[in-house]
């Protein structure tokens, strides 16, 4: 019995020792992230440190990176704060709920934000119940690597007529920094927009999004990532104008030799406007040769941009990057493919492909018509004619070639505008730049060197 005594308490004294050393480099890896962190968008300060055996406190402010003169002639930062206070429970075992249990690792931190005490409330912003705004719980691991679950109070903000509402947001990130991979997910129940100017609400529910990255480059990530949403709703005056369902999006991107391949398919299962529906909506396209290196030195460019400028500088300096940033893919090279878009809708369906190829020039041009030399692209397209008819009725009504929808004819209005569209249509298939296929359009495009090739017959671009 003695000793299991003795063992136990040996055990427990390395445990405290343990749990102290690692307190104390949990203590030097904050400061440390406080330091480096500090200098950009966000300024970032230390207000209070407790040590402690088994877990430590801290109190972190962040304010606006902007300065203000004072009375005396100093810049002084008066922007409004969050206040954000962390409590470290020291490893090397943790437990934490929203990461799964027991966990080994340097400390676990449990954080969460709230506004500066005296600094006003921001006017119109609100956060329903009790809660922070933000909570977290962050495991530190042993090396650099980490894990964060985080979670957002619901709330609502109204100022100038413009409105938000957010449920409570959840979150989670893991980040290994030995394959330098980031994994992580998001979920967002229900959020709302709107503005009483125009009497216009969207609100969007079941809001989802998960990844799987690896970074190759600064700002360069490879992987895969996933998103869906269950609905889209918006409506003028309490009207409904628009609902969308079903929506998901899947996202590709690889690593060759320096070039970066990202394809990207996007699934509607249906959607209403304006009495007109369509789905289910396919669009898989693909981005191929883009250079990595141009779009990692690119947006180390633009997050300089953001460090410390004033708001007018900021949007000088952004237009000169997305000029910039176009110059160069131009100038290197870049190869599009749409394999595939299908719109099935109430009045009719579309097909179609397009496969675009813009040759590296080796010089930075963003004249369009220099740039037709190099570009060389083929595209196919599958419409049914009821659709064009449908998508041309309102400029046909616009510019008076059919009586106007309220004249009370509306057999009237759909005769003439068939017979506006078919005439026109069979001016083209006479001259072989339509296929028609029962009541199906069909054509093939080819670019190249300058040249328009439609269903192989030769098409003037002047």
């Amino acid at each position: 019995m003695k000793k299991i005594s003795c063992v136990l308490a040996v055990v427990a004294c390395l445990y405290i020792g343990a749990s102290f050393m690692l307190g104390g480099l949990a203590r030097e890896r904050y400061f440390r992230v406080v330091e480096e962190a500090g200098g950009g968008v966000f300024s970032l300060g230390n207000e209070s440190y407790e040590p402690g055996i088994f877990t430590s406190r801290a109190v972190t402010m962040i304010r606006a990176a902007k300065t203000r003169p004072s009375a005396q002639g100093n810049a002084t930062n008066q922007e409004p704060g969050l206040l954000v206070r962390h409590t470290f429970y020291h490893g090397p075992l943790t437990f934490s709920g929203r990461l799964g249990g027991i966990r080994a690792g340097l400390a676990l931190v449990e954080s969460a934000i709230e506004t500066v005490p005296g600094d006003s409330p921001k006017p119109g912003f609100t956060v329903v119940g009790d809660a922070p705004a933000l909570t977290a719980s962050l495991l530190v691991g042993f090396g650099s690597g980490m894990e964060c679950a985080l979670n957002t109070a619901a709330f609502s903000y109204e100022a100038n007529g413009q409105g938000l509402a957010l449920s409570n947001c959840a979150g989670r990130v893991i980040h290994d920094p030995e394959t330098q991979t980031w994994r992580g997910e998001m979920t967002l129940p229900r959020y709302t927009l709107s503005n009483s100017d125009f009497s216009i609400t969207i609100t969007v529910t079941d809001l989802s999004m998960d990844f799987d990255m690896a970074q190759f480059l600064p700002w360069v990530f490879v992987g895969k990532s996933e998103g869906t949403m269950s609905s889209m709703n918006v409506t003028r005056s309490g009207q409904r104008i628009f609902t969308a369902e079903g929506v998901r999006s899947s996202a590709q991107t690889s690593m060759d030799a320096g070039l970066l391949t990202s394809r990207t398919v996007l699934n509607l299962q249906n959607a209403t406007a304006g009495g007109y529906s369509c789905g289910p909506v396919v669009c898989d396209m693909e981005i191929r040769g883009v250079n990595a290196t141009t779009i990692s030195e690119s947006y180390i460019d633009l997050a300089a941009i953001f460090t410390n400028r004033d708001v007018r500088d900021v949007m000088v300096e952004m237009e000169q990057w997305n000029q910039h940033l176009a110059e160069r893919l131009m100038a290197e090279g870049v190869k599009f493919n749409m394999r595939r878009l299908s719109l099935p809708t109430s009045m009719g369906a579309l097909e179609c492909s397009l496969n675009l190829t813009l040759e590296g020039s080796g010089e930075n041009n963003s004249n369009p018509m220099a740039l037709l030399g190099n570009l060389n692209a083929t595209a196919e397209i599958s419409v049914d004619e009821s659709l064009i008819v449908g998508v041309l009725r309102p400029l046909l009504r616009a510019k008076g070639l059919i009586p106007a929808e309220n004249d009370g004819a509306s057999d009237t209005e759909d005769d003439l505008a068939r017979q506006i569209v078919s005439q026109n249509v069979e001016s083209l298939v006479a001259q072989g730049l339509l296929h028609k296929e029962g009541g199906t359009l069909k054509a093939e495009a080819v670019f190249e060197k300058g040249n328009l090739l439609v269903n192989n017959r030769p098409v003037p671009l002047l």
